[in-house]
């Protein structure tokens, strides 16, 4: 089972659902209309935060399936089944309290006219039928990635998504654009997903097999727990500098914030890609094995992130300048460069963030995010009064490197990875000056990039070993060329 293969599948199955989406959501505005489409959007927002109930089963799920790579299917049958029936309970009660949580939400938190309010809760029912779905979902994508069966997961992952994306709009084109005709389709795709996911794994999971296993109840419990409360941290910790943007200076500093933050942020998709492809393998290797292997994810993404973070900073602000024009790039293109200096170190941390969950170690970044959140509250407040959103920026980025040094710390690859990772960290700083004191230093920001290009590959052997195979390509295919034109 190949690393870059897997990495590969994972990073498809990110990027494919985001060119769907793109197709697709123009129609939706044009079919729906944006007032509609915006309460569309909030029912999605609700069901992600309901679809918490999950948890962290699927990721206890996930680790303890790696670690039984040598068991018996019997053993390993009764930890998937003992957690799909763990969440079965638990999607039941996220339900529930989606359904009584829900009416006095939209009534009271959320604007949006009353037959737009009367339609969404027609979809209630149908919303509530979701979560159990949801969390019986997560437990069967953790058994797959367990076992590293990432082109299934992935393949089914982006059926699902069109699915899901195209299958309520023509409900919308036949039917009307009520929501609840559209929600409803929307869950009968999850519902076929549900089914796809399983029959994917019925030989590994024969329906004859189903039964409690009490002894697995609590190891999954107390391992999920720990990643449950770190999930309901972290989205938190994602959007607190918005609150604080928006309390202290106005919904325009908000828009002028998110532009660049949303324009970087897909960058993390690599290194989540990587991370989840690791996991199992973090799972069931020995330590040694572990840190070796996560040292080397490290130095591979450093050297892959580091050109194009240092290139991001200079092009930014001509990209920025075409996209939402030259007022809103003039403040957004210092804020990109901030971001991007955070964004680098904590891509490289998803790997000793991996390694701590593989090790059984939860507890660990879930107390790490206790502590950062109140540092990181008074951070913005501080960052906003004194530095506007240049401030908050910094502030969000000084966060990430706190984060990530003290994952650094826990995981045990501090001294190790900073020897190697110190000059890309060096050069991102450099640019970050460059780009924030003289916007347009192309000519230096050519030189970065240059460097940054040659102590990657300087560093990385895998990045040769991939410019050889890709060089040898390159030539087989012109003398193949040359023959035939001969």
């Amino acid at each position: 089972m190949s690393i870059r293969r897997n990495t590969f599948y994972n990073l498809t199955g990110n990027l494919l659902p985001l060119g769907i989406s793109l197709i697709t959501v123009p129609i939706y505005l044009q079919l729906l209309g944006v007032e509609r489409y915006g309460v569309l959007a909030i029912a999605w927002i609700l069901l992600g935060y309901f679809s918490l109930f999950d948890l962290g089963l699927s990721r206890a799920t996930a680790n303890q399936i790696a670690k039984m790579r040598n068991a018996t299917p019997a053993e390993r049958q009764a930890v998937v089944w003992t957690a799909l029936a763990l969440n079965a309970v638990f999607g039941l009660i996220g339900s529930v309290a989606l359904y009584i949580a829900a009416p006095p939400l939209l009534e009271n938190v959320f604007k949006m006219a009353a037959p737009l309010r009367a339609e969404i809760l027609a979809a209630l029912p149908w919303m509530a039928a979701a979560i159990p779905l949801a969390t019986l979902r997560g437990v069967l994508v953790g058994a797959m990635d367990g076992r590293e069966r990432f082109l299934a997961v992935n393949i089914i992952h982006v059926l699902s998504t069109a699915l899901i994306q195209i299958i309520p709009l023509m409900v919308a084109i036949a039917y009307g654009p009520q929501l609840e005709g559209i929600i409803a389709a929307a869950i009968g795709v999850r519902v076929l997903t549900l089914a796809i996911l399983y029959l994917a794994q019925r030989k590994e999971l024969p329906i004859q097999t189903a039964q409690w296993h009490p002894q697995w109840a609590k190891p999954l419990l107390v391992y999920g727990g720990w990643v449950s409360v770190t999930n309901s941290i972290i989205p938190i910790l994602e959007t607190l500098d918005r609150f604080i943007i928006g309390a202290m200076l106005g919904a325009r500093a908000v828009a002028i914030y998110t532009v660049p933050f949303n324009l970087v942020n897909p960058l993390r998709i690599l290194p989540g890609s990587l991370s989840r492809t690791l996991f199992p393998r973090l799972s069931a290797q020995a330590p040694e094995e572990a840190n070796e292997l996560a040292h080397s994810a490290m130095l591979t993404l450093a050297a892959l992130l580091t050109p194009l973070t240092v290139a991001g900073m200079f092009i930014a602000g001509p990209f920025l300048e075409l996209w939402v024009g030259p007022e809103i790039a003039k403040d957004a293109t210092p804020l990109t460069a901030t971001f991007l200096v955070g964004i680098w170190i904590n891509s490289i941390a998803h790997i000793p963030f991996s390694l701590l969950e593989a090790r059984g170690r939860p507890d660990l970044l879930t107390k790490l995010h206790l502590f950062t959140l109140p540092v990181f509250l008074g951070m913005l407040w501080l960052g906003a009064h004194l530095g506007g959103l240049p401030g908050v920026a910094m502030a969000w980025t000084a966060r990430v490197w706190l984060d990530s040094n003290i994952l650094f710390w826990l995981a045990g690859v501090a001294k190790s990875s900073w020897y190697y990772i110190w000059p890309g960290a060096v050069l991102i700083f450099m640019a970050w000056l460059a780009v924030t004191w003289q916007a347009d230093a192309y000519i230096l920001g050519m030189a970065l990039t240059l460097l940054a290009m040659a102590w990657a590959f300087l560093k990385s052997p895998i990045l040769r070993q991939m410019a050889v195979a890709a060089h040898a390509r390159t030539r087989r295919y012109f003398h193949d060329l040359l023959n035939k034109q001969a």
